[in-house]
């Protein structure tokens, strides 16, 4: 069977299960072979974001939430309405998460509230409304040199921070959702902030993001991370691995549905 008869029954046979705008999407104006090259090495470059993504979300609520304990001497500080007044959508997601946890019958206590609450709840305490609630309080920077005690100078102020933890939200999000990040610098630029750097760029920003906040996680974190090799393989290796199952699909005896 030739090469593009193999992949002609190779995309017929899983496009109905993928779908066919899903696929779509990764074929950026070329063939068949090279949109399910795109498709198979996104879902590389999103494993490899995991051990980087996973480490600074970590991070990030553990590191947030001892400072508000240490600066508010409060171990329940942003779950005190006495402490910090959350804004709406905090207190909406704060709510769903102890929810979830009485839904398993699990006790309320913060290690299972900060485990349960997501990674918006945290880049939210970064947003606008909370720059003299939490970050600048009109003495000092509050719990900005507690929560990132390695930041430069040029991230050391809650704006910029906030717009860097936002882009890496909206990665993880599209992640978790299984959808394109191989063209992420291509995204529509969000309103007032520059365009979305590339997925190298911002892979390394998520890498010293982690560093400000602790560097032998940082480190550790490196030790396992593959992105840069998976990033620099790009279409080559996917392309052969899609034929490579396309050509043995090609070969194999036909499977038998299994009876009703």
């Amino acid at each position: 069977m030739s090469k593009a008869r193999a992949i002609a029954v190779y995309l017929a046979a899983v496009r109905p299960t993928i779908g066919t705008a899903r696929l779509e999407a990764y074929r950026d104006g070329g063939n068949d072979l090279d949109m399910l090259a795109r498709y198979h090495w996104n879902i590389a470059l999103s494993e490899s974001l995991y051990p980087a993504l996973s480490g600074l979300e970590i991070a990030l609520r553990n590191s947030i939430h001892q400072a508000g304990a240490q600066h508010f001497n409060n171990a329940r500080w942003f779950d005190d309405p006495s402490v910090i007044s959350l804004e709406r959508r905090e207190r909406t997601q704060l709510a769903d998460a102890k929810q979830e946890l009485a839904r398993r019958r699990l006790p309320p206590d913060m290690g299972r509230i900060i485990a349960e609450l997501h990674f918006a709840f945290w880049t939210g305490l970064l947003n606008a409304p909370y720059e003299r609630r939490l970050w600048n309080p009109g003495a000092g920077l509050g719990l900005l040199p507690a929560a990132f005690p390695f930041i430069t100078n040029r991230y050391r102020s809650r704006e910029p921070l906030f717009d860097r933890l936002n882009r890496v939200r909206l990665l993880r999000n599209r992640i978790a959702h299984y959808e394109p990040i191989w063209n992420w610098d291509r995204r529509p630029r969000l309103r007032g902030q520059p365009s979305f750097p590339s997925l190298a760029v911002q892979h390394r920003e998520i890498i010293e993001t982690i560093g400000w906040i602790n560097p032998p996680m940082q480190s550790m974190i490196q030790r396992g991370d593959r992105f840069d090799t998976v990033a620099a393989r790009g279409l080559d290796e996917a392309r052969a691995r899609v034929l490579a199952a396309a050509r043995s699909m090609a070969t194999a005896p036909p499977r038998r549905r299994s009876s009703p």
